[in-house]
């Protein structure tokens, strides 16, 4: 049976530094939520450049060592578990 699917969106109109720590906190509520639920979580990534490429993964030192360049900046930031339909935090 999969989860029910709950899709956020979160428009940042100021810069915002997601860094490891704030990354860590976010993956491990969903985590928490997925396992009361009664269901495992396994993150996939994905990446929206200024230019429109996607860049997916399923590794979060890959996520964070991503450029974000002032020409090619990342505009969008998709958090889904694999299993289940897409969190959007939109980063403009």
């Amino acid at each position: 049976m999969k989860p029910e699917t709950t899709i956020i969106q979160k428009p940042i109109t100021s810069a915002f530094v997601l860094d490891k720590a704030k990354l860590a906190r976010i993956l491990n509520i969903m985590e928490e939520r997925f396992t009361e639920a009664g269901f495992s979580f396994k993150p996939k990534f994905e990446v929206t450049l200024g230019n429109g490429r996607h860049i997916n993964t399923f590794s979060v030192e890959q996520l964070i060592t991503l450029d974000n360049p002032v020409k090619n900046p990342i505009v969008s930031l998709t958090l889904a578990d694999t299993a289940s339909a897409p969190m959007d935090l939109a980063c403009v």
